[in-house]
């Protein structure tokens, strides 16, 4: 036989029937647009708490942290010692595993309907404005890959009435990246209850003694990989008498570490699971994705019409709706609901095939037409009121400012930093500098003449916020902005000017109006002073780039306590070489799938739906139960935002911001906020906390 050169397997493998070219384009497109998102758009205020948390971590051998899970800041931390400490770098993880998410949405949804619903599945994600808005320095995105990556093997093996062990291992890595995926955990649980209780033949006996053994395998096997979070906190516990915020949080355990820092002073409500939910869609989905939404309610609905393989698809829907409702009453940033898109985005596809196949003899190419409309949409014209488009064709000037310190600023130049910016930000635009922000100018020059040693020159930056407030969101004419003018005007008198970087990539900056001014003068000190400089660098619980103890770091009391820390770093180190591997694993799924005869749609084992089910009453038992829970929601929104309203108006304030669990007050004669932090008590609630919103940010405790 012939062999055929590399150029002609192409050109066949291009005009072939085969779906995955199609994958491979859509891969290209979604990295496309996550790589200009990720170098681009502004920086949300997590973002500046994570990104500096993860720089250096790697030499502190923790094996948890006091805000989140630990695997995502090792393998980020890998990324910075690769890339360097780049916008690009601290975004990679949601980048790449965001790219990667595409081909595992195309496995899942194959397995629950065909190749075509699929391929349309994973273009959708490619496109999708809110995945490719949160591509950030968070770990939503790269959670969700392990979590499709589980859900594929556990639809794959229950097809065949069993447990899938690597659907629990998945789940695992999962959490050890984001604790919350352990809600998809219990959805899987509950998903698979659903379906032996649906398949069962004696509905008394639901779960057989093979059954309950399998689900205890699966319970262990996630707790294990996860182990490394809990060991971390018993053993700070057993050490200081706390646990990190999430633990504190769900487990009401030294309350002070969560209260107010989250938005409200509980965990898991009814109340705010309405509200919740309520925001969400209203507020996000809506916004961010509508399109993928829609058509993904309707293909929720469409399960009902489409007789086909309904069980499956159910389970889907489970895995889906349990943990969006826990986390709508526990846990509410827009960020920890970006991991259901791809879900969504599955019955999305599903609609879009269900619709041609009805009009496409009246229409032909209507889905290609839709799809080429979708894309125009998405990209220009959604999220709503600041479209993809706006954060993909301007820079941040925060960007350009750590790339302005990385190539202009030299190693032994002193930083000054305008205090009216976020320190998060300064943290981590100036992570490797000696920088100071200015609020503390008077400390730096009271230590410096405590010093001794010879007197020394050296290079002195000051950078300005030229719109007063870069990054708080709170700073008003008060006395602290009058004050940091005064900085400013000092350095402007006794400093050359030496650049102006301009606002751009959405969010809180507008594109070409300046947004830092960069200040260049020389300034005479002591070699001890670089000492002092390094003391101030704290941010948020730890200390930036650990270069001393932090607050979490425990002794260990015991042998057996030191067994226990000792399994939990085997565990998370395990935990990074796989995360490194699996990308492997999954062109090895992607390729073994394509191997594997071709099916439209899979055959179901058990047949558990009669034909002579009436459909349309389970389309609008859904639909009602739909509309009751959007209603009872509005009612309580509404209500409690006339509970907030009064609030602010008992103290001659104006309602500013209504979020579940906070509510920002705005006194319009000085424009200064009042922030009143409260929890659920039945149907109202009940505020809880008070304080000046602006102070509180500034003390880096949000």
């Amino acid at each position: 036989m012939e062999n055929k050169s590399i150029s002609n397997k192409i050109i066949e493998f291009i005009f072939s029937d085969d779906y995955r070219k199609y994958l491979i384009l859509f891969i290209i497109i979604g990295g496309i647009l996550r790589y200009l998102l990720v170098n681009s758009i502004s920086f949300l205020g997590d973002e500046m708490v994570h990104g500096p948390h993860a720089i250096n971590i790697l030499s502190t051998n923790k094996i948890g942290t006091m805000v989140q899970s630990t695997l995502w800041f090792y393998l980020t931390d890998i990324s910075y010692h690769i890339f360097g400490v780049t916008a690009f770098a601290s975004r990679f993880l949601s980048f790449f595993f965001g790219i990667l998410s595409i081909i595992a949405i195309y496995l899942v949804a194959k397995e629950l309907f065909s190749k075509k619903v699929a391929i349309i599945a994973s273009f959708l994600l490619a496109i999708s404005p809110f995945t490719i808005r949160y591509t950030l320095i968070e770990m939503d995105i790269a959670m969700m890959f392990f979590v499709l990556l589980a859900l594929y093997f556990f639809i794959k093996e229950l097809k065949k009435d069993r447990l899938s062990y690597l659907a629990a291992f998945f789940l695992g890595i999962a959490a050890l990246i984001k604790s919350i995926a352990l809600f998809f955990a219990l959805g899987f649980g509950i998903a698979y209850i659903y379906y032996k209780y649906k398949t069962a033949e004696n509905k008394k006996e639901i779960l057989k003694v093979k059954d309950w053994k399998q689900g205890i395998k699966f319970i262990l096997i996630i707790l294990l990989i996860f182990s490394p979070i809990i060991i971390y906190n018993v053993l700070l516990y057993q050490d200081k008498g706390v646990v990190d915020v999430m633990f504190a949080k769900f487990l009401n355990i030294n309350k002070e570490m969560y209260s107010g820092q989250l938005g409200y002073d509980e965990g898991f409500s009814i109340i705010n699971l309405f509200v919740g939910a309520f925001n969400m869609i209203k507020n996000a989905f809506l916004i961010l994705d509508p399109i993928i939404l829609l058509l993904g309610i309707l293909g929720i609905i469409l399960i009902y019409i489409n007789k086909q393989n309904i069980l499956w698809k159910e389970l889907i829907v489970i895995i889906m709706i349990v943990p969006f409702l826990i986390q709508s009453g526990s846990a509410l940033l827009t960020t920890h609901f970006v991991s259901y898109i791809p879900l969504l985005a599955i019955f999305a596809s599903s609609s879009l095939v269900f619709i041609e196949e009805k009009i496409k003899h009246q229409y032909k190419n209507i889905l290609l037409i839709s799809l080429v409309i979708i894309f125009i949409l998405n990209i220009f014209f959604i999220p709503l009121g600041e479209p993809l488009i706006n954060s993909l064709t301007t820079k941040s000037a925060n960007i350009q400012m750590r790339d302005y310190a990385i190539t202009n600023i030299e190693n032994n130049a002193i930083v000054f930093v305008d205090s009216r910016t976020y320190r998060g930000r300064i943290a981590w635009i100036f992570n490797d500098k000696f920088y100071l922000e200015s609020g503390l100018l008077g400390d730096f020059n009271n230590n410096l003449d405590k010093m001794g040693g010879n007197n020394e020159s050296a290079p002195a930056y000051f950078i300005e916020c030229a719109i007063d407030d870069c990054g708080w969101g709170t700073v008003t004419n008060d006395a602290f902005n009058q004050s940091m003018e005064g900085v400013s005007d000092f350095f402007k008198q006794n400093a050359q000017l030496v650049g102006t970087l301009y606002g751009g990539g959405g969010y809180n900056e507008i594109t070409g109006v300046p947004y830092y001014n960069i200040y260049k003068t020389e300034v005479v000190i002591k070699p001890g002073i670089y000492e002092y400089v390094q003391s101030t660098h704290d941010w948020f619980y730890y200390p930036l780039r650990y270069l001393k103890d932090s607050y979490d770091d425990y002794k260990i009391h015991g042998f057996m306590y030191r067994i226990i820390d000792l399994i939990g770093h085997i565990i998370l180190y395990f935990a990074i070489i796989i995360s490194i591997l699996t990308p492997i694993y999954l062109i090895y799924l992607l390729k073994k799938d394509n191997e594997e005869a071709e099916q439209k749609d899979f055959i179901i084992n058990k047949e558990v739906v009669k034909n002579n089910i009436n459909y349309k009453k389970y389309i609008i038992y859904l639909i009602l139960i739909l509309i009751i829970f959007a209603s009872f929601g509005f009612y309580i929104y509404n209500i409690n935002r006339t509970t907030m309203i009064n609030q602010c108006e008992s103290i001659g304030l104006n309602l500013y911001h209504y979020g579940t669990g906070e509510v920002y007050c705005l006194n319009n004669t000085d424009n200064s906020f009042r922030a009143f932090y409260y929890i659920g008590e039945g149907l109202k609630y009940k505020v809880t906390k008070e304080m000046p919103l602006h102070d509180e940010w500034r003390s880096g405790l949000t």
